[in-house]
């Protein structure tokens, strides 16, 4: 995610998974004033058997709404967090084969926490 953009990811996703093989993608949600953005944070030393990025990229977010209730999460950011804000909803470890390795994602109690230890953090001005 570029370093201009918050973000509440608190794991690498550079990193490597260390208890499985593939590669491990960040995946966040990117508050814009117009849209709800879905992002895939890309590690510096992805396999080279990753071809065609957006077949990729695809491939992960059809993973994310497969385990998180797309409509509830996006609703819950969308009146939660501000514009410019990136979410993080964890990381997905996956081999160039398609092979899921692990996933570690947020559920909507934890984004309810997260939210609220962020404005414990950063009061309102």
């Amino acid at each position: 995610m570029p370093s201009d953009i918050d973000s509440t990811d608190t794991h690498p996703s550079d990193s490597q998974d260390m208890v499985s093989s593939g590669d491990t993608f960040g995946v966040g949600i990117h508050i814009t004033e117009s849209d709800l953005q879905f992002i895939v944070h890309v590690p510096s030393d992805i396999n080279s058997g990753w071809t065609d990025p957006t077949t990729f990229q695809k491939q992960i977010e059809t993973i994310v709404w497969n385990h998180l209730e797309k409509s509830t999460i996006l609703k819950r950011l969308a009146n939660q967090y501000e514009v410019g804000t990136t979410v993080s909803l964890g990381r997905i470890t996956l081999s160039s084969d398609g092979t899921v390795h692990n996933i570690s994602l947020i559920n909507v109690e934890e984004l309810w926490l997260l939210n609220h230890q962020i404005q414990i953090k950063h009061p309102l001005k």
